[in-house]
């Protein structure tokens, strides 16, 4: 049991560093879960939404429209790693 508990934590692990390439990416998906919880847009709308936070002011609109696209194709996955309910 402790080799699959372990298993499990390495893959957890490398799942999150394949799909989030560093922190901001971490925190733009954890806010866009906040976004989509809040229910302040249609998630299609979210990259105005992205660049318009302070705390991601380098962000530019095609980066941000990057982002809520990888967001919405891992979306599962990023649920799963970030551990959101």
């Amino acid at each position: 049991m402790i080799v699959y508990d372990l298993f499990f934590v390495i893959f957890k692990m490398s799942q999150v560093e394949l799909l989030i390439a560093n922190d901001e990416e971490h925190a733009v998906f954890t806010y866009l879960f906040e976004l989509q919880e809040s229910g302040k847009t249609n998630m299609f709308g979210a990259a105005a939404y992205i660049i318009n936070q302070p705390q991601f002011k380098t962000i530019s609109i095609d980066l941000a429209i990057n982002l809520v696209k990888k967001w919405m194709d891992n979306y599962e996955a990023l649920r799963v790693a970030l551990n959101i309910k």
